[in-house]
């Protein structure tokens, strides 16, 4: 229909019983630059990597816990010990060891310690109240329940092999070998004393006195010569505030504590391991510096007596270098050499290594910022290790909306997201799409300083500037919309490139009337042909959070709008339009965003907005929240159309819902529907948590009769794409080649 005679808005007239609620499905595994692997889920600063054959098929399984919200996981090797194939991640079922009072921590090593050729468990755990303090904790691997998978064994926990004399949270990192031959597992572990200069990283050996099958951990005993070699603790630098460009959040808890106990220094040694590194039959110590990378200490006494060298890395060059990764096989366009990073690693050994004419000797694991690196060590003419698997163990994307964007012209969306630090305001953040429009998989992430974004204040609780990018004028540009922290939508002129470019247009597109509300807050805004008026001009439904109860309007542009300057008609407020979940007038205040999309796929744009659960007990805060739908329906006698409460997401409130405040979506599989994504803001200051940020994804696998077909090109070659027999339409996604669609769905491949 014409603008002049588009559909007016009204207040909804009940809940919907039409419609089909979208099927969205929780994904975290993904593709990046390094790697397939856990890409959408809370990360942290220092994650974990420990090697276990977790289901006992003879090949190496790696276990992983990327946050302290999220369970350990495993990646499991759905290939072999030859050849790693990553399969899909999976839950462990390890229990904190006193729930609700003492929790595991992300630091965790498997060795078979009680004899029973399944793989137990030490790990860091940490006692939040009354006081704090921490342990080493053990657990019995039982193996799985009758009937269940045997990648899913149960852990009990035993009891405590260390507690900690400190309490500041220690950052300690462990390793299970039998250091004297004696048949018994023992227990390395190093631990931080950032108290007082010169902050050491102090050793400690905890011998197991116990028998083959019930271990006894005797008292720490430290190892000073091991503890004389280790590097001090990092003594940070304080800089001036700068925009954040940073991609996760540090651990704020041990921040506090820092700063409450006046520890000037962070911990620099982040994971060590005991193997044979000089294969000379004894067993030497490997740490991993956070400045550097890997060192070790060899072991120059025997294999029941060890006696360590007093020189790092002799014989044999430093095992790993984040600082020069061109020199151990990681070309720098692929990932940048780091200054600083809290690895872990692990060596495990060829069985077959000592047959006649081995392959390969050992396989060298490290996890850097979430690239996870296999090096094995061949022998033969090229002797050496060579670099043989890249995996993702976490991919972190900053904070804030999820925004999409083809900046390159390539076909495919790429993401846009704002920084992290401790600053008041942060760059945007480009996360390109190098893998195609219906698989993506993230590059090396780009700052974009022609955005400046403000993280909001402790005042209104850090809600951050939302963003959005749209094409409102219909003449086939998008555009990137702010919502400031005063309520006002900026608009900035987006151009193609690498990098893109931004030019600030208007700092306040649409006049609101916000002026006249106290205490405005950003609570999102999304832009669609919401009257289904189809002459691509897009209108906007706008929330504002206020100490006055809020607003949520609804704009519509003017039909002279083009694309230069934007002309908008008076806002039509609709604050007390919308009902909620209990069919009561929903408040502006509860809603910390929105997105639109056409969810049932009936033509027309809806409405998703993401709901605070604490407003329904009186609280501003968004520590949990929920994702509603509302339907967008028209009444032709009325010749209006309204948003109707249509339901609850079931599966991202099932999946996670602390912080789940910012809704974005986008076809990112270019099916034909909308997929979710949300931006974990976890923030609660009455019980001292956060703000910690991460990014979750729910794919729509509703059927859209769309199909996709991959096929071999063989340049010049012409062949029928049919499925089952019938030859279907078909639209582009990529071609590659180059090649052409002919009559009867014959392709013929290009170069």
């Amino acid at each position: 229909m014409a603008f002049g005679q588009a559909a007016e808005p009204a207040p909804a007239r009940g809940p919907t019983k039409d419609g089909v609620a979208p099927a969205f499905r929780h994904e975290i595994w993904g593709g990046t630059y390094y790697g397939d692997g856990y890409v959408y889920g809370p990360t942290s600063w220092r994650s974990s990597m420990a090697v276990v054959d977790i289901d006992n098929d003879g090949d190496n399984d790696f276990a992983f816990r990327a946050n302290y919200n999220v369970p350990p996981q495993v990646m499991r090797n759905l290939g072999a010990r030859g050849a790693f194939y990553p399969g899909g991640l999976k839950d462990l079922n390890i229990p904190d060891p006193e729930p609700g009072e003492v929790y595991l921590d992300v630091v965790m090593d498997f060795e078979d310690i009680t004899g029973d050729g399944r793989p137990d468990l030490v790990a860091l755990a940490n006692r939040f109240a009354p006081r704090y303090e921490t342990y080493l904790a053990w657990y019995r691997n039982d193996g799985p329940l009758e009937g269940d998978p045997r990648d899913e064994p149960q852990f009990t926990f035993m009891g405590y092999a260390y507690t900690s004399p400190q309490d500041n949270l220690p950052e300690m990192s462990l390793n299970l070998a039998d250091i004297d031959n004696d048949g018994l597992v023992d227990l390395f572990a190093i631990e931080p004393f950032l108290g007082t200069a010169p902050y050491p990283h102090r050793v400690f050996l905890i011998k197991n006195t116990g028998s083959p099958s019930m271990p006894k951990w005797g008292d720490a005993v430290e190892v000073d010569a091991l503890t004389q070699l280790l590097p001090k603790g990092i003594v940070e630098k304080r800089s001036a505030p700068a925009p954040d460009s940073g991609l996760y959040a540090p651990d704020l808890l041990r921040m506090r504590l820092r700063e409450k106990q006046a520890i000037q220094a962070g911990v620099r040694v982040s994971d060590i391991e005991i193997c044979d590194w000089d294969v000379d039959g004894r067993l030497d110590f490997l740490f991993y510096d956070a400045l550097q990378g890997v060192d070790w200490v060899r072991n120059i006494g025997t294999d029941t007596a060890p006696v360590w060298n007093n020189e790092l890395n002799v014989i044999l060059r430093a095992p790993w270098r984040h600082n020069d990764l061109p020199a151990y096989g990681i070309p720098g366009d692929e990932f940048e050499s780091l200054d600083r990073a809290f690895g872990t690693f692990a060596v495990r050994s060829n069985p077959r290594a000592l047959l006649p004419e081995p392959r390969w000797l050992d396989d060298f694991y490290v996890n850097m910022e979430g690239l996870l690196v296999t090096r094995r060590y061949f022998e033969g003419a090229d002797e050496g290790y060579r670099v043989t698997q890249k995996n993702c163990l976490e991919y972190p994307t900053g904070q804030g909306a999820a925004a999409f964007w083809d900046y390159d012209g390539d076909g495919d969306l790429d993401m846009f997201r704002s920084g992290v630090g401790a600053g008041a305001h942060s760059y945007m953040l480009l996360f390109p799409n190098i893998g195609t429009s219906y698989a993506p998989a993230w590059g090396r992430y780009q700052i974009l300083q022609d955005v400046l974004l403000c993280k909001g204040s402790e005042e209104n609780l850090y809600r951050q500037d939302l963003y959005v990018f749209a094409d409102v004028t219909g003449f086939g540009a998008a555009d990137l919309f702010v919502q400031t922290q005063n309520g006002a939508i900026a608009r900035y002129l987006a151009l193609q490139g690498d990098p893109p470019a931004f030019t600030l247009l208007n700092a306040e597109v649409v006049d609101l009337g916000h002026y006249a509300l106290d205490g405005v807050q950003p609570r999102g805004f999304a832009f669609a042909d919401f009257n289904d008026s189809r002459d691509g001009v897009l209108e906007v439904v706008v929330a504002l959070g206020s100490t006055d109860g809020g607003r949520l309007f609804y704009v519509k542009q003017d039909m002279l709008s083009g694309p230069g300057a934007l002309l908008w008609d008076a806002p039509v407020d609709m604050s007390t339009w919308l009902d909620d979940e209990f069919a009561e007038e929903l408040s502006p205040n509860r809603i910390e965003s929105i997105a639109s999309a056409d969810l049932d796929h009936d033509g027309r744009f809806d409405l998703l907005l993401s709901l605070s659960e604490d407003f329904l007990a009186g609280d501003d805060l968004y520590y949990t929240c929920s994702q509603h739908w509302y339907r967008n329906t028209y009444d032709a006698e009325r010749n209006t159309f309204s948003f109707e409460y249509a339901g609850k997401l079931d599966a991202p409130y099932q999946e996670d819902w602390r912080g789940s405040r910012i809704v974005s979506v986008a076809d990112i599989d270019a099916d034909g529907d909308a997929d979710l994504f949300i931006g974990h803001q976890v923030y609660d200051p009455y019980q001292g948590i956060g703000p910690r940020y991460h990014l979750r994804f729910y794919r729509n696998s509703a059927d859209t009769d769309l199909h996709f077909v991959r096929t071999r090109v063989v340049a010049g070659q012409t062949w029928p794409l049919h499925i089952g027999g019938v030859a279907p339409e078909y639209r582009w996604v990529t071609n590659a080649s180059g090649g052409w669609l002919g009559l009867n769905a014959d392709y013929t491949a290009g170069d």
